[in-house]
């Protein structure tokens, strides 16, 4: 099994390994969440909690089970949190 971000890898590293514009950064930007078996043991509010500030992106698998309106309701949540501390 893989996934076409392996693709995306392998295309940056072997076919535009010469692009100027591109360069490595080790940030993680987008947290994510991806297996049933995952999404089984992680609390969603604790997975929203725990996004670092430099993380804008979020991408949960839609076949994983998750409600939408429990995503909507945690991130609000989240949301409403992170204004209160700033």
């Amino acid at each position: 099994m893989f996934s076409e971000y392996n693709l995306y890898d392998l295309f940056v590293l072997y076919i535009q390994k010469t692009n100027p514009n591109l360069y490595e950064d080790f940030t993680i930007y987008c947290k994510t969440l991806w297996s049933k078996e995952k999404a089984k043991t992680q609390n969603i509010g604790a997975f929203v909690n725990s996004l670092a500030p430099q993380q804008s992106l979020v991408c949960i698998q839609s076949l994983i089970g998750i409600e939408m309106e429990t995503l909507e309701a945690e991130f609000e949540t989240a949301s409403r949190r992170r204004e209160n501390m700033n």
